[in-house]
């Protein structure tokens, strides 16, 4: 191969790292997963126990959303703690007080 080929090889492989690190950079900076995360429990609960016609059922669904709301706190606790990721932690901050907001 000559010079030429061997330096537009090397500038594609470059466009190719350097699309891949914006994307976890963004990933790492705005990572969805934590809402997606939340979305599909709260949707879960709500396909699991629908319309609560008797108060066990209540009750069931109280102690689900509280243990979720407390499994999002311990996790900002921990990734602040042993991982000073505060992008992530505001997120998953976010979520959990969105969880004590009033349901209409």
């Amino acid at each position: 191969m000559s010079v030429l080929a061997n330096a537009r090889i090397s500038g594609s492989e470059a466009g190719l790292a350097d699309s891949s690190r914006s994307l976890i950079r963004w990933l790492s900076c705005n990572n969805p997963f934590y809402a997606i995360s939340a979305l599909l429990v709260c949707l879960g609960l709500w396909v699991s126990f629908g319309g609560q016609a008797q108060a066990a059922q209540t009750w069931a669904l109280m102690a689900g959303m509280t243990g979720y709301t407390l499994l999002l706190a311990v996790t900002a606790c921990l990734l602040v703690r042993f991982l000073g990721v505060w992008d992530d932690v505001r997120t998953v901050m976010l979520l959990t007080v969105l969880m004590f907001r009033p349901h209409r």
